[in-house]
């Protein structure tokens, strides 16, 4: 009985063979679609999961006067030592510290950065062991531990233990475990651990200074818990760790608080942003929006599929007549309907398992890591036989219940009227536009909001500038300025390659503080980005006094600064003139005031996410520690070489770190761009899903209207006439389409774009735009069909009647 239900199935798929190549490609290319996104969600959903569930990270938060509160992800480095004899819940505390050093082992040399930690690392984060012991291996100094990649890229094997790297080729460091790499997603980006107990290590040094008020967020801090202590124990301990061992009592002078919190490394990837972070943090609303496009294309096909199924039902009608009158029981019947459909959706999976296999590399290009799908495996491959099954069932189900239950006189009349009432397929029909037109109004918003992304990044780029972090010596800043391509050289605190904020908390008045970002810059650097004076003027060497001076015998120093616009927000003022001759003072040090001479635009080096903070630029020589190199157009991969030979040449210690600025600005929209290529590619997917159920439904509905178009026309009815009821058929669902889709889209888009510091308005043409694109597309996909049949003469529908 199997293999003769299973026979009439085939032959019923084959014998229409458009329809069942139109229902499969459909369904594979949705279900491909949402196979690569689900990957997405998956990889996301799992980041840290390398790591035992209760491993915590400790996490720092300053709060300056005037409200503004900066986060970091790492915490002061005694946050350690105070958690495991001040909160007894703490079983294992550990810290790294980064540092960037010139690693060289033979003829190979590079620059890379160096994780001075604790001893009991390893116990806190658990890792894989290829060699060596990781329970000892940073107990001594001058230990290390490489990953697998690493020890490959200095020694050429996986197990150098007991050989030496040197740093800046004067420290040595000796290998004393090799673990394997860690996995893609995990917010760790260390890959050489070395033992924190190394006299020149940041980490010693920092153990190294005597207790008192101070605060430094540059120590990653994790732990792990006793057997039965809770998380919810140690956070109600961390503000008093904060008075005990930071020193910094709760109402202090300054007006500043500090905050410690707790988080499980497995909620690492969508906590806030912090200012040091390794990695860049997941996008929480991304990733959900990535699952429910998945969704909403599944849904797309699976309604097509569904749809053009349920449109031949009257058709199989007269079928079902003559195998009930030839004695086929309606069990048989039943399991035929489904069993064409587990063959059409079966194709259609083998074929979407397969675009999966083929897009995966682009698709990891894309989002810049390594995606795999396991598809075989027990689980994954059950998963995938019962989306099979279920998709088989939603779509046959009513058709076989309904069909095999007629009796075989009313199943050769061609069954029940009601079977041609199509009310089911016109509302699938909605749900389907309503999905392809949301998909394709938030990608316009998306497109728009990524090139304004995109416009504020090319303005860094567009400056053609390289930066270097180096002393800014006389010898070096000439030595470059010699360089063929070089336009213009200097100097200025680290901006763009570090981590650090360096704050100021400002009295603005005797009750009032505010803080601000301070920028340490040479005359010559603010004009380098085209930046100029909205009000005032900008540093001239000229000028004596625009250089910072030493403090004075009684500590005074006075410091002429320039702001930038959100500074002039601040303070409360309209107009920029109004700023010029404004005097400050330090809160920490009355003695330091500052004197406002000019006033620019803001310059937006972060990420569109990111608001430029209040900004005082002032010239202090003793801060610099960047040369800010600007190129000829078209010179940039010169003077980057040239910078690398002048560096040798002149003996400089180690390597250079060189950071051209067009490398940066592109890294700024990487993620947004990537949004924007992955929504656009889901509205491409949903627009082939319609277009080939658009026209399958066109062709079907033009066969089973033949009769009726045949009389109109035999009654007069033109074709113009007949052409635009057949159109009108169509073009009535895209417009409650439109209407469904339209608020929840704003509502969506209007949330996503929130999440940006700056972001264009939420205009009314997209919506317009999004409609009028279904509406010509319903348009160029059945309405030559419709023309096409609209044109035959009345004898080609009615010669057979």
């Amino acid at each position: 009985m199997l293999r003769d239900t299973l026979r009439a199935a085939w032959r019923s798929v084959t014998s229409s063979k458009f329809y069942a190549a139109v229902n499969i490609a459909g369904l594979a290319t949705g279900l491909a679609a949402a196979i690569l996104l689900f990957l997405f969600v998956r990889d996301e959903r799992t980041w840290d999961h390398y790591f035992p569930a209760d491993t915590y990270r400790l996490s720092s938060a300053i709060t300056m006067p005037g409200g503004v509160t900066v986060t970091f992800d790492g915490t002061d480095y005694v946050a350690a030592e105070g958690m495991r004899p001040d909160i007894p819940q703490v079983a294992v505390a550990a810290r790294m510290m980064p540092q960037d050093w010139t690693v060289r082992h033979g003829e190979v040399e590079a620059n890379e950065t160096i994780y001075w930690a604790d001893a009991a690392l390893f116990q806190v984060l658990p890792m894989e062991a290829i060699a060596g012991d990781l329970a000892t291996a940073l107990t001594a100094p001058n230990a290390a531990v490489l990953t697998r990649t690493m020890a490959q890229k200095y020694f050429g094997q996986d197990a150098p233990l007991g050989q030496t790297l040197r740093l800046n080729r004067d420290h040595l460091l000796r290998v004393t475990a090799v673990i394997e790499d860690l996995p893609p997603n995990t917010h760790i980006a260390a890959q050489i651990f070395a033992s924190g107990n190394t006299p020149f290590s940041n980490l010693a040094e920092m153990d190294a200074r005597p207790p008192g008020f101070h605060f430094d967020a540059s120590a990653f801090t994790y732990f792990r818990l006793r057997p039965g202590a809770s998380l919810e124990q140690v956070r109600a301990a961390l503000p008093d760790l904060v008075v005990r061992r930071l020193h910094i009592p709760r109402d202090n002078a300054f007006g500043v608080a500090v905050d410690l919190s707790a988080i499980p490394v497995r909620d690492i990837h969508f906590a806030p942003a912090g200012v040091n972070a390794m990695k860049a943090p997941g996008d929480e609303a991304a990733v959900w929006a990535a699952a429910i496009i998945a969704l909403l294309i599944l849904t797309a096909a699976c309604v097509n599929f569904v749809n053009l199924k349920t449109a031949r039902v009257s058709r199989r009608a007269m079928e079902v007549g003559v195998r009930k009158a030839a004695g086929a029981s309606r069990p048989m019947l039943a399991a035929q309907f489904i069993a064409e459909a587990l063959i059409e959706v079966a194709a259609a999976m083998v074929i979407a398992l397969a675009a999966v296999e083929l897009l995966l590399p682009w698709f990891g290009a894309l989002l810049d890591r390594d995606i795999a799908f396991a598809y075989w495996q027990p689980g994954t491959a059950a998963l995938l036989a019962l989306a099979v099954l279920a998709i088989a069932l939603l779509a046959n189900a009513w058709p076989a219940l309904l069909l095999s239950s007629l009796r075989p006189a009313v199943a050769m009349r061609g069954g029940p009227a009601f079977l041609d009432k199509g009310r089911l397929r016109r509302i699938l029909v909605v749900v389907q536009f309503a999905i392809l037109t949301g998909l394709v109004i938030a990608t316009i918003i998306i497109w728009r909001q990524t090139q304004f992304a995109a416009a504020s990044a090319a303005r860094l780029s567009a400056h053609n500038m390289v930066l270097v972090a180096a002393p800014c010596s006389d010898g070096l800043r000439n030595g470059l300025v010699g360089l063929p391509g070089v336009e213009g050289v200097a100097c200025a605190e680290p901006l763009m390659m570090g981590t650090d904020e360096p704050v100021e908390m400002i009295r603005l008045s005797p009750t009032s503080l505010h803080s601000f970002n301070t920028l340490s810059v040479d005359a010559g650097f603010l004009e380098s980005f085209n930046l100029r004076p909205l009000a005032g003027r900008l540093f001239d060497r000229a000028q004596g006094g625009d250089l910072v001076a030493p403090p004075g015998p009684d500590g005074a120093q006075e410091l002429r600064i320039v702001i930038n616009q959100t500074a002039v927000h601040v303070l409360g003022l309209t107009d920029p003139q109004r700023a010029i001759g404004l005097r400050f003072t330090a809160a920490a040090y009355p003695q330091r005031s500052f004197t406002v001479i000019g006033v620019v635009p803001d310059l937006h080096t972060g990420p569109v996410r990111v608001p430029v903070p209040p900004t005082f630029y002032f010239a202090d020589p003793s801060r610099f520690a960047m040369l800010s190199v600007r190129a000829a157009p078209g010179r940039t991969g010169d003077v980057t070489a040239g910078i690398r030979n002048l560096w040798v040449a002149t003996a400089q210690p180690g390597l250079p770190k060189i950071l051209p600025l067009d490398l940066y600005a592109a890294g700024l929209t990487k993620g947004i761009r990537r949004d924007g290529i992955l929504l656009a590619a889901a509205a491409a997917v949903a627009l082939f899903i319609a277009c080939i159920g658009l026209f399958a439904m066109a062709t079907f509905m033009a066969e089973q209207r033949t009769k009726e178009i045949g009389i109109r026309k035999a009654l007069g009815a033109t074709t113009r006439q007949v052409t635009s009821l057949l159109l009108w058929q169509f073009l009535r669902p895209v417009l409650w389409a439109n209407l469904i889709a339209w608020p929840i889209v704003w509502w969506l888009m209007q949330s996503w774009l929130n999440g940006f510091a700056y972001h264009v308005p939420l205009d009314l043409w997209p919506f317009l735009a999004g409609a009028a694109f279904t509406l010509v597309l319903t348009l160029a996909t059945v309405g030559g069909q419709a023309f096409s049949v609209a044109r035959q003469p009345p004898v080609a529908a009615l010669r057979y009647e």
